[in-house]
């Protein structure tokens, strides 16, 4: 089970990253365009159900607080069909899982 939480929330950060540089029209890490006041401003931490268990997730936000993102919206906590839907892959399901390892937003893509 362990296995999945992991891969689905690898999966699931760059989904959100991406939805939060679509909001705010400049990429992570890049400098903000003139004009614009909002910019990146952490994560908020939210747990999501699936039919795998809970998922521990970290949720970007911005400055403002307009940012809601659409693949996990505001206020959802049970999310069925998560695990198959994360990243539009399928997940592989595991028996067992030792030692779970958080998910950092400074997490390589490549």
């Amino acid at each position: 089970m362990c296995e999945v939480i992991l891969k689905s929330r690898e999966a699931v950060w760059p989904e959100l990253s991406g939805e939060l540089t679509h909001h705010l029209g400049y990429e992570r890490g890049a400098e903000k365009p003139e004009g614009v006041a909002n910019h990146r401003n952490g994560t908020t931490p939210k747990t999501v159900l699936t039919e795998e268990g809970a998922i521990p997730l970290a949720i970007p936000r911005d400055r403002a607080g307009t940012f809601s993102p659409q693949l996990i919206p505001k206020n959802a906590r049970r999310l069925p069909r998560f695990d198959q839907n994360a990243n539009g892959s399928q997940q592989r399901h595991t028996s067992q899982c030792y030692s779970p390892i958080a998910l950092s937003p400074n997490l390589s893509t490549n």
